[in-house]
């Protein structure tokens, strides 16, 4: 992997005073992915607070270097080569949670399901949907995580961010909009810190249920215990695409040691040492098939870094 020139060292010495040596160099990002694919991080740090996060995307955006942001490592496909520049990785590090009133606050290093099932202990309804979703706070903000149940847009009040120059914000709902898996803070360059949901009471046993049953429905219907990154395509109403690849006849198609699951369509899964050629090679076979038979495009839900 090529470095980032004249500007490295200067950029090393000054990340090593911010992170007081928490930084690595060359980490292998397979290591931080759900997909266990992915090449190196020419630098990669795990910030612990917010004002660590501002420090480090300031001196990025001085040093023209060029930044990655991290969450749980799930909705990823990481190239073979790995990751130019700085991979920020908004880990557990980046954690807290607390209670006002119905309104629930979390950092964005926090896992969603350990933030739905923090919500049901209080006796709070309104996160049941995020049951099995594999990402953490600060992800489902980027991709308004959710299923057919809900979605992360659809009790937020308040998100927590650092622009890209290191800038704090504090942001309303006027700041921000949503649509399907998408989020306007994407492509901002701007890191989400933390998040704000307000819910409504309910019968914490209700609830809890609830969620044992969404649980249940999950291991019926997902390649729960495989190394996945998650449904790979977004939905194209009238189709469902697990439902379509399974049509075609892709269910167990196979590229290296990733194959198209066998429980759902919609994953792909690492039966090994996949690589992300082998992974994005299936994606396209996908694409090329469904578009034959639907004469639709499909499009990735998949974040892909290359």
């Amino acid at each position: 992997m090529s470095t980032i020139g004249d500007t490295t060292v200067s950029f090393r010495d000054e990340l090593q005073r911010i992170t007081a040596g928490r930084f690595r160099t060359q980490e292998p990002l397979k290591r931080h992915s759900t997909f266990r694919i992915g090449g190196p991080a020419e630098f990669y740090v795990a910030p612990q607070s917010a004002r660590e996060v501002a420090d480090v995307l300031a001196l990025a955006r001085a040093e023209s270097v060029p930044v990655h942001v991290l969450g749980n490592g799930s909705n990823l496909v990481i190239a073979d080569a790995g990751v130019r520049g700085l991979v920020l990785h908004v880990s557990r590090r980046l954690g807290g949670l607390r209670t006002e009133g119905l309104e629930l606050a979390a950092g964005a290093g926090v896992p969603l399901t350990q933030f739905m099932q923090y919500a049901a202990r209080q006796g709070l309804t309104g996160l049941e949907w995020a049951c099995g979703i594999p990402g953490t706070v600060g992800g489902a903000l980027f991709t308004n995580a959710g299923t057919p149940a809900g979605q992360m847009s659809d009790r937020l009040v308040r998100i927590e961010v650092v622009e890209a120059d290191g800038t704090p914000h504090s942001l309303g709902p006027g700041d921000f909009r949503f649509s399907y898996r998408r989020s306007s803070l994407r492509g901002t360059g701007c890191v989400a810190v933390g998040a704000t949901v307000r819910l409504e009471p309910g019968d914490r046993d209700g609830i809890l249920t609830k969620i044992q049953e969404y649980n249940q429905r999950r291991l019926l219907t997902q390649p729960v215990g495989t190394w996945n990154s998650g449904c790979i395509f977004k939905n194209a109403p009238p189709y469902r695409i697990g439902q379509e690849v399974e049509r075609a006849g892709l269910k167990g198609k196979r590229v290296g040691h990733a194959m198209v699951s066998t429980v759902h369509g919609n994953f792909i899964v690492n039966d090994g040492e996949a690589r992300a050629a082998d992974v994005l090679e299936l994606i396209a076979e996908i694409k090329s098939t469904l578009k034959s038979r639907l004469g639709v495009e499909l499009e990735e839900e998949v974040e892909i870094w290359s």
